[in-house]
């Protein structure tokens, strides 16, 4: 029951890949290796496809490059079932919980399927054992790749069709029971300067732009810039037009009376704001407000503070996706 409030139904995902700006070539990875087996399952009945099944996607990169958006539109293009979850949902305080919550986890997805089982900060939950890590830990371990085991052979997942996707910043501190069983991997990467141009352009999409903005030319000063960046950036710089929009507005404080103590009343600002609203609702973002913005938004990683993260995907990546 506890695992069910992580379930999210078919019309509950209303992210496509329309949503997500990322590589073509990723997409294309995407829906060969995820979208092909649930879509068209009798392909997957005979020879090896019949016996084998890749069963588990590690998607990984810098932090807010949109692994969960993909994997929320991987989900909604397949028709299947959503179970998100994170490490914390997973972990229990008590002996053997944690164990049964993983196994229920699977359970639930069979039942439910076709369904993608997502598992967002995966290396917190199967990271690297040690000699010194404690029983319960390497149990949960176990579990996991037993039933992933169970899941790229078995005939009910044949009939049925399950993926696990597992979504992670740090894929080289996973444990490899857990990355032999993740076996196609692909990097999100920080988008390009088109897909930086896409994003702002899906962010702005309801907002009036002033003519001096070109946002090819914004694109290409975000170098680095994560998609969650790119989106602080635009809430940034609407927030600065705004500001120029009440710009001359004095707030009149609202003065506290004998009463207000114990009967809060609600200010009257009808004259106060007076005007003010007509200008907020038709505002403009100029050139000058993303001037603004790029002051105030940097770019949260650069490529130099990855360098672990890219020497493991030249190692372990899948390579059709080129850096």
């Amino acid at each position: 029951k506890q695992i069910l409030k992580y379930l999210f139904h078919l019309a509950q995902l209303e992210t496509t890949f329309k949503d997500v700006c990322i590589q073509e070539k990723l997409v294309e990875s995407l829906r060969t290796i995820v979208s092909l087996p649930l879509l068209h399952p009798t392909a997957f009945k005979t020879g090896i496809l019949g016996r084998e099944a890749i069963g588990g996607v590690l998607l990984y990169g810098p932090p807010g490059t949109g692994k969960t958006l993909v994997c929320r539109a991987l989900a909604r293009e397949c028709g299947a079932r959503l179970l998100q979850v994170k490490p914390s949902d997973i972990m229990d305080l008590y002996l053997g919980e944690s164990e049964k919550a993983v196994k229920a986890l699977f359970s639930l997805a069979y039942r439910l399927a076709p369904c993608v089982i997502f598992i967002d900060e995966v290396e917190s939950l199967f990271k690297a054992r040690k000699g010194d890590d404690k029983k319960w830990y390497g149990n949960i371990v176990s579990t996991y790749t037993i039933s992933m085991d169970g899941l790229r052979s078995a005939k009910m997942n044949k009939d049925k069709g399950i993926v696990v996707v597992g979504a992670t910043n740090r894929p080289y501190d996973l444990d490899d029971a857990v990355i032999r069983r993740l076996a196609t991997r692909m990097m999100v990467d920080l988008p390009g300067e088109k897909e930086r141009e896409q994003i702002l352009r899906l962010h702005l999409k309801d907002e009036t732009l002033g003519e001096d903005v070109i946002l090819s030319h914004i694109a290409s000063r975000t170098l680095c810039y994560s998609g969650s960046d790119l989106k602080n950036l635009c809430v940034s710089a609407a927030m600065a037009s705004v500001k120029d929009a009440i710009d001359g507005f004095s707030w009149t404080p609202v003065i506290p009376s004998e009463t207000s103590a114990s009967v809060p009343e609600q200010a009257d600002t009808s004259t106060a704001t007076d005007g003010v609203e007509s200008k907020i609702q038709i505002r403009t973002i100029t050139l000058a407000h993303f001037k603004h913005a790029i002051n105030e938004v940097s770019a949260s990683s650069s490529s130099n503070s990855h360098s672990d993260l890219y020497r493991w995907h030249a190692q372990f990546g899948h390579k059709r996706v080129l850096l």
